[in-house]
């Protein structure tokens, strides 16, 4: 801000004179600067010669010059400085309050996507996508520092994870609406009833297995292995037929992948359901032999099957993955019986258009807001530098002419006051040049320091001056 002259504190005149003029003989000649002390010095009475005066005007002449485009540096600068409005720190924290007050409508927006049966896990995934990221745009705006890049480096991470998101859903729309064409389609409304009536006789039996199987298992305890074996066979070729059922279900496009889902089950229950059977067989037959080379007098047949309940516990964990998946396709073809394909296809529809112009607002957002970043809010970082180094260059050449002002005897004072200006001035806005960022709150509190005090400096020299002239 431009200081007035009028607000500087004036050092008393006669204190200045004492401490500036020099003295002359008593035959009129010039002597060298002051350096008696100040009881040896002339009064304020004492006159100029013609010589000392000639000086002291071509003295005055050039620092009025200087004045005028040190005066005019100060404005100048003031003037280029007004217009930093968009580096201001001001500046950074409304766009940022902005920024998070915008994305609040876009989540606003995403919360009112559609919401059918097809569309709800979609728009839950935007949800809360947009919700982590306007998060991370008010954490932004409420804890946002010069030079922090933190909150920054997190929002990004935020924004990053939205796009996942979105592409996301982009891909789970285009299947879904595939399946749905195809669910449409008469002949896969045919293929599904086959397969469910199919399904339905599969279920019945293989359900109808376990029951038998755990029937066994609860009366093995009673029964001799020879029984457990006869009941065993039994049990085999009734599964045998359920996977051959199995591998008889329809295997078009729409149900293809339910049954994959049976016949991995039904084939590893099986495979195991005959190991145990042979296991057992065998243990049969070695206790057989054992018990004729001992002549004893009851035979291994007629032992209860104790010992048998532990293998057929091995398919405890078959049973139950089979009787999971029997769950799982039925939740599967029950969905697909009871799903109005066109109306999904409708709703679907319905959700794509107001998710692609809510991904168009979302977009326009982002790019806003990169375009603030890349920019750093319109403050153009290197017109501010090249403006700076101006600056400095305009103050360099006033300081060049200050130290070409006359600077012998009496003169040396001033001289020295405004060098000192000078030099404090430059050093000021060399400073600033160096070190100034966007938004900087406090970037020109040194430079408005220095210039007080080298106002202070100008004001001396301007008084001291003066009494000099006044003594002509």
């Amino acid at each position: 801000m431009k200081k007035h002259l009028g607000k500087y504190i004036l050092l008393p005149t006669l204190l200045l004179l004492v401490l500036l003029l020099a003295c002359s003989g008593d035959d009129g000649e010039e002597t060298g600067p002051i350096s008696t002390p100040v009881d040896t010095a002339l009064s304020s009475s004492a006159t100029l010669s013609g010589a000392d005066l000639q000086a002291a005007q071509e003295f005055a002449s050039q620092r009025e010059t200087l004045e005028l485009e040190w005066d005019q540096f100060h404005q100048d600068l003031d003037d280029w400085r007004s217009g930093l409005t968009l580096c201001h720190e001001s500046a950074a924290r409304d766009a940022l309050r902005e920024f998070a007050a915008e994305f609040d409508g876009i989540t606003e927006n995403t919360r009112d996507l559609p919401r059918a049966r097809v569309t709800r896990e979609f728009a839950d995934m935007l949800i809360e996508a947009a919700e982590a990221e306007a998060g991370a745009f008010r954490q932004l705006r409420d804890r946002w520092q010069t030079n922090n890049l933190s909150l920054f480096e997190a929002l990004e991470q935020q924004r990053s994870n939205a796009a996942r998101a979105q592409n996301k859903v982009a891909d789970l729309a285009t299947e879904l609406e595939e399946e749905l064409q195809e669910a449409a389609d008469p002949e896969d409304t045919q293929a599904r009833e086959e397969f469910s009536a199919a399904f339905d006789q599969v279920q019945d039996d293989w359900e109808a297995f376990h029951t038998q199987y755990a029937d066994l298992l609860d009366e093995a305890g009673r029964l001799t292995p020879t029984e457990v074996l006869d009941r065993l066979d039994q049990l085999i070729q009734q599964f045998t037929e359920i996977v051959d059922a199995v591998q008889e279900l329809p295997t078009d496009a729409v149900v293809q992948d339910m049954t994959k889902m049976l016949k991995g089950p039904a084939e590893d229950e099986l495979e195991l359901l005959v190991e145990i059977h042979d296991a057992l067989a065998q243990a049969v037959r070695e206790a057989a032999a054992a018990d004729q080379e001992d002549e004893q007098d009851a035979p291994a047949e007629e032992e209860t099957g104790h010992s048998v309940e532990p293998l057929l516990n091995f398919m405890t964990r078959p049973i139950s993955a089979a009787e999971e998946t029997l769950g799982e396709v039925e939740e599967d073809i029950t969905d697909l019986l009871e799903r109005d394909a066109i109306e999904d296809l409708k709703e679907l529809r319905t959700f794509t258009s107001a998710y692609e112009d809510l991904l168009g607002d979302w977009d326009e957002f982002h790019q806003r807001y990169s375009e603030w970043r890349r920019t750093e809010g319109g403050c153009n970082r290197t017109k501010v530098l090249e403006a700076l180094t101006e600056f400095d260059v305009r103050i360099g050449e006033i300081g060049l002419g200050v130290r070409d002002l006359p600077q012998s005897g009496y003169l040396l004072p001033m001289y020295n006051l405004l060098v000192e200006a000078a030099e404090k001035e430059e050093g000021a806005i060399r400073t600033l040049r160096n070190s100034w960022q966007p938004f900087a709150a406090d970037a020109f509190i040194a430079v408005e320091r220095e210039r007080d005090e080298v106002n202070s400096l100008r004001r001396e020299a301007g008084l001291a001056l003066q009494g000099l002239l006044d003594r002509q």
